[in-house]
């Protein structure tokens, strides 16, 4: 079973980051679930690191993100490590940002676990 998790609005600048988790491909697909809300909007991104580097990490790819605002399932296109850019490294994790017009209003969301898979690279 996966849990589901109770955010409330925050100003746009506050985000809330999940758990860092290992790498387990160059790429991945994420389906975030709403399954209740009250007047709030979400957007996922994606951020990573190596384990050595401290801090919050780097956006994999600020163009790519999930966003939810109402009950139902939203896929965000692939998160993706990108030539000539970092991409994905060792380490991953999420960040929320959760809008809404008081802070009394909430969603309840779900992230199904990802689909990994590598990039297929062609002969030259």
């Amino acid at each position: 079973m996966i849990d589901a998790t109770l955010l409330f609005a925050q100003s746009e600048t506050d985000h809330i980051y999940s758990p860092w988790f290992p790498r387990q491909a160059d790429m991945l697909r994420v389906v975030a679930e709403c399954v209740a809300v009250n007047g709030a909007a979400l957007v996922v991104k994606l951020y990573t690191k190596s384990l050595s580097d401290p801090g919050d990490g780097d956006p994999v790819n600020t163009s790519v993100s999930i966003e939810l605002n109402a009950v139902g399932r939203s896929a965000a296109t692939e998160w993706k490590t990108v030539s000539g850019q970092e991409g994905v490294q060792q380490l991953l994790r999420f960040r929320y940002t959760v809008t809404g017009e008081s802070s009394n209003n909430w969603i309840l969301f779900r992230l199904l676990p990802a689909v990994w898979f590598d990039a297929v690279v062609g002969a030259p």
